[in-house]
């Protein structure tokens, strides 16, 4: 599954090919089952691809390649609870009609729960939360394990996550997950978590969630159903390896700016606004409708990099705090017990993954 085999997904690809251990993972429902490789692609008319050196187009094909030839759209990643072929293409007539992604989402979901395979999916997890006072909303999906079958919420996580992309196609953003849990362990290969998600996952969890502004929901559906039909040829690629590309959010992008060098001292909010060529009261109004504000950014570029130091580097914590912006340990100490509810040495002490 995709959590256990992506472990280079950040690196540079080469120009023009997807990058290999994207296509291991698309490969890994065939292994599984044990059917060869080639034995598909001869199906499928594409035996005279180089695996090694795939091009977008090919990569889409081959994925559409696997996807009918073990029945399953999801292609494997949710183990035995199976998306039916045309599940995709039906959910998406379903939505594109919508008035607002709110009521995509709730239909989608409707959608998804008719469709699950009776006496083996009763007790799926699949919801939208709105917190109205917090301008927050959180989408759950969380299928039950049978027996026999591996641990594999961290992947049901990651469609999740390919499923939000989708609805950021939907209404031409790019939607920014604030925070995520995950209802399984935490994985020994952290490739695909580092890949979809910018921010902390929780694991041990009551559900797969992500938690993202509210504002998002009230934008309205901008596609149609003849942008649908170019879209799906599309749509492995840009929902699995690159984000669908659409206006990229305040929070993003100031995110970006703030991540080349988190050592000197970061931007004031005037400042901030100048380089992202608007005025003050726009830049305010803008985080204001993503549910964040410049203050609540900063912190979580420090948190995000903090944690990433302290579980893939041997710096020592006093090193860690020097990395993120502060000059003074303590404050440091202070400010990451308040952003994790522990100190940077337990945080190190409990998440670090072991080999």
């Amino acid at each position: 599954m995709l959590p256990e085999v992506v472990v280079t997904v950040n690196s540079p690809p080469r120009e023009g090919l997807v990058p290999p251990a994207f296509v291991t993972a698309l490969l890994m429902p065939l292994h599984s089952k044990g059917v060869g490789v080639d034995t598909v692609l001869e199906q499928a008319g594409l035996g005279d691809l180089d695996l090694s050196k795939l091009t977008v187009e090919q990569y889409n094909r081959l994925f559409v390649a696997i996807v009918d030839y073990i029945g399953d759209e999801s292609g494997g990643l949710l183990g035995a609870s199976r998306s039916p072929l045309g599940t995709t293409r039906m959910i998406a007539y379903a939505v594109l009609n919508c008035p607002s992604l709110h009521d995509a989402l709730v239909r989608a979901i409707d959608f998804n729960l008719a469709c699950r395979e009776p006496g083996r999916d009763e007790d799926i997890i699949h919801r939208l939360d709105v917190d109205e006072a917090l301008g927050m909303s959180t989408i759950h999906y969380c299928l039950p394990e049978h027996p026999g079958e591996a641990q594999y919420q961290p992947a049901v996580l990651s469609a999740l996550a390919m499923w939000l992309r989708l609805c950021g196609w939907l209404i031409g953003r790019q939607i920014e997950i604030i925070s995520a849990s995950c209802a399984g362990e935490k994985p020994s290969n952290m490739g695909a978590m580092e890949h979809f998600f910018s921010c902390p996952v929780d694991f041990d969890t009551a559900t797969n969630s992500l938690t993202f502004s509210s504002h998002y929901l009230r934008l309205p559906i901008i596609r149609s159903d003849a942008d649908f039909e170019v879209f799906i040829k599309e749509a492995p690629y840009q929902v699995i390896i690159q984000p669908v590309l659409g206006e990229q959010s305040i929070l993003s992008r100031i995110r970006t700016i703030l991540s080349e060098n988190l050592t000197d001292e970061l931007p004031g909010f005037d400042v901030m606004a100048d380089r992202l060529n608007l005025s003050a009261r726009t830049l305010r109004r803008r985080l204001e409708e993503e549910g964040t504000s410049y203050q609540k950014i900063k912190d979580h570029c420090r948190r995000d990099r903090a944690v990433e130091l302290l579980l893939y580097s041997t710096e020592p914590v006093s090193e860690v705090a020097v990395l993120v912006g502060f000059s003074d340990a303590s404050a440091f100490h202070r400010s990451f017990k308040k952003w994790t509810g522990v100190a940077p040495g337990e945080y190190r002490l409990n998440h670090v993954v072991d080999g």
